[in-house]
């Protein structure tokens, strides 16, 4: 027998009131002679508890022990156990001398005492508010506690203290619910948790918590603040600035629910109205009154929702608390029978009354639903029916948060709908998860659960590099500065020289510090249109590369786009053509240059720009062999050569430039073994087929498409990008049509 369990059940059973210290006493008395039965079974054949009752102590031990790894741990952290257990002990022993905990009892065995049969047991944790704790003055009231502002005597400071209501008092179902929060919330050490400071019983037999006070306000009324403000026309900048404080603080919420799930508590009724924004950026998640332990089964009786009557929270008078709020319990009623928690918020699961699928899965949703009512300043179900209200939730029915208010983010609407999935397997797989979405949002990185548009990307691209764009303008406003202040300088000492000789020697100097200046912008002017050419490769990049910009419909604006960068290269060329400090910059934008006109449908002019930049290339290949990077370029200007000579005259006039671009990505993949040589190896080999396969050379395409295939292979094989798995299919295509043609054309008479 577990002698610590059956201790803590008694402890337990007396502390909620189910037993009184009498019967508790007597049954303990009778104990050591009929030692084979469990403590309950006693209590229950005496009929000093129901099977009811004795079910809930059941659970409350479970929940406990659970709570705390084990009996003994649980026993240690009840407030006043010690002393009851020691009295419970020394009983027993003296009865019977059989083994306590473990421990062979050594007093002789003897009749108790006449003092010692009448003395009365103690109640754990009994503590009188008249003397440790001072109540102020009524606070809030909800369906089942209401709390009080406190003083506490013994560390001379406020708390806040909640007891049952008078009229929740005789359902032994709230006293064991109630005493379930308290060891919950206090078990969950977190500065994302309300601490509780004390458990105990009041002179009355009503059992009380004492907590932190909270000097604040709810989530929900910080939303309802920041909304209003938001319709009232506050500047963009500062909408954004307050968005992103609420999101940092819906963050501090998720990684507390992180840490409950990591003790194995999920929370079950997560809203606005349950989670408490302090004064100097503290946030807290309270009302843990349906917590429940993670895999642990419900019972028949349910220890968890108020009945369908249970008002919401609110001051003791009455009035709403306009926000500021010291402790909050919990506002809208959760509904009795299966569907725990409060409807807007709860998960489909939980709506649907499938007890055995909540889960982790369950806290993140409602943390989902909470983070819809941040965005949009609602909650995301809304309807006069509750009846109505569950269907939708049920069924998933809910509005996108961008279609509630278009001001959304598209980012945050997809991080909130994924984290509101019908089904739980698509939802985010912990609080933590979500949190790190958010926070890469909040960083101006892409998220997962959201592809972002390529306006959206260039958007991005354009705040990382603010610095090179700052730097361009300043430079730009520098040149101006000088030039004028050069040329105001100089004619001020033109006009003072025909007067005094004193006067030019000054404007001369002058002149001098000018050109200096102008030397040092005209330095910054050059390593500013450095950073604007390398903005506008990656533009030209984009143009060429984006698929959302190779429709006919939009075709006449990427060729205006390309027909601007053109003439800029080609004015970039015109005035650096002799510049020798700068071959590698103009054999790139030589190639640039090719890749506009083809991209622009002119592929005369696109050859003759290949094989000028060709030219370059090899002359800066010849002078620097250790340069990998200048073979590179030679290589694409071979290849791209070879593939607008192959489209316009034919394989055989491209032949030469196909096995000089191979050659040379062989050597580099050789030399270096880069995954990036690798594969542009292998591309080359598979393009390289399909000109052969495009004049019927099926045999040469054939051995082509194989080298493709093996270099493609090994690259799928130690990596995951599917663009390569993709190409790796479409060469193997490829080489079974390469197959199926020759041996046709071989079959054929």
């Amino acid at each position: 027998m577990n002698y610590d369990r059956e201790l803590l059940f008694g402890i337990l059973a007396t502390q909620v009131g189910f037993v009184s210290r009498d019967d508790l006493l007597a049954a303990l008395r009778a104990w050591p002679a009929e030692r084979e039965k469990c403590l309950g079974d006693l209590l229950a054949e005496r009929g000093s508890l129901d099977g009811e009752a004795r079910q809930l102590v059941d659970r409350l031990v479970e929940q406990r022990t659970k709570l705390h790894g084990d009996a003994g741990q649980a026993l240690a952290t009840l407030d006043g156990a010690a002393s009851l257990r020691a009295e419970m002990e020394l009983l027993v022993a003296r009865l019977r001398g059989f083994t306590v905990a473990g421990h062979e009892a050594t007093l002789p065995v003897q009749p108790p005492a006449a003092d010692e049969a009448r003395a009365e047991l103690p109640t754990a944790g009994t503590i009188s508010p008249e003397l440790r704790f001072k109540l102020l003055r009524p606070h809030a009231r909800g369906g089942l506690g209401e709390v009080y502002v406190a003083h506490d005597a013994e560390l001379k400071r406020e708390v806040a203290l909640k007891r049952i209501r008078d009229a929740r008092l005789d359902t032994p179902e709230n006293r064991a619910r109630f005493i379930l929060e308290a060891e919950v919330t206090g078990g969950l050490e977190h500065p994302g948790i309300v601490p509780v400071y004390s458990l105990g019983t009041s002179d009355d037999g009503r059992p009380f918590y004492a907590m932190r006070f909270i000097k604040g306000e709810s989530l929900k009324a910080a939303i309802e603040r920041h909304h209003r403000a938001n319709d009232a026309g506050r500047d963009e900048s500062k909408r954004l600035l307050e968005l992103r404080k609420l999101l940092a603080r819906f963050i501090d919420v998720c990684n507390a629910i992180q840490y409950a799930h990591s003790r194995g508590v999920l929370h079950r009724d997560l809203k606005p109205d349950n989670i408490m924004l302090g004064d100097f950026g503290e946030t807290l998640v309270v009302d843990w009154g349906l917590a429940k332990p993670i895999g642990v089964a419900e019972q028949p009786v349910v220890l968890g929702p108020l009945g369908a009557d249970e008002p919401a929270t609110q001051p003791d008078d009455g009035e709403p608390s306009n926000g500021k709020l010291g402790w909050s319990t919990g506002t809208a009623p959760t509904q009795m029978g299966a569907a725990i928690g409060t409807p807007a918020y709860m998960s489909p699961e939980q709506a649907s009354g499938s007890l055995d699928r909540i889960g982790v899965a369950s806290d993140v949703y409602s943390l989902g639903a909470t983070l819809y009512c941040l965005l949009t300043g609602r909650p995301p179900f809304d309807d006069d029916s509750l009846a109505k209200l569950l269907e939708h939730v049920r069924r998933g029915e809910l509005r996108p948060p961008r279609s509630v208010r278009a001001n959304v983010p598209a980012a945050l609407d997809a991080i909130c709908r994924k984290a509101l999935s019908l089904d739980p397997a698509q939802r985010y797989d912990s609080p933590r998860a979500l949190a790190e979405e958010l926070e890469r949002w909040l960083a101006d990185e892409p998220v997962t659960a959201h592809r972002a548009e390529w306006h959206e990307r260039l958007a991005r691209w354009a705040r990382r590099h603010r610095k090179g764009v700052e730097a361009a303008g300043v430079a730009l406003v520098l040149i101006a500065f000088v030039s004028v202040a050069a040329a105001v300088l100089v004619h001020s000492a033109k006009l003072q020289a025909e007067h005094e000789r004193d006067a030019t020697r000054v404007a001369l100097e002058a002149e001098t510090a000018a050109k200096q200046e102008a030397h040092t912008a005209l330095a910054a002017e050059r390593e500013a249109r450095l950073e604007a050419r390398r903005a506008l490769d990656n533009y030209v990049s984009m143009i060429t590369e984006e698929e959302t910009l190779e429709g006919d419909h939009v075709q006449p604006l990427r060729k205006r786009l390309l027909g601007d960068a053109l003439a800029y290269y080609k004015n970039l060329l015109d005035e650096n053509g002799d510049d020798g400090t700068v071959e590698h910059d103009l054999a790139s934008a030589i190639l640039r240059v090719g890749r506009i006109h083809h991209a622009s449908g002119s592929p005369q002019e696109a050859i003759e720009a290949f094989e000028q930049a060709l030219a370059a290339f090899l002359e800066l290949a010849a002078k620097h062999p250790q340069e990998q990077q200048y073979r590179r370029d030679l290589a694409l200007c071979h290849r791209s050569l070879a593939e607008l000579k192959t489209q316009s005259g034919g394989l055989a006039n491209a032949a030469n430039d196909w096995r000089q671009a191979l050659a040379i990505w062989q050597q580099l993949a050789d030399e270096t073994g880069a995954a990036a040589d690798r594969q542009e190896l292998a591309e080359t080999w598979y393009d390289f087929g399909q000109a052969q396969a495009a004049v019927a050379e099926w045999d040469a395409a054939s051995d082509s498409y194989r080298q493709s295939i093996t270099l493609l292979k090994q690259l799928v094989s130690v990596g995951s990008d599917t663009n390569l798995a993709k190409t790796l299919s479409q060469a193997q295509a490829a080489l079974r049509r390469a197959q199926e043609n020759r041996e046709g054309r071989q079959c054929s008479p």
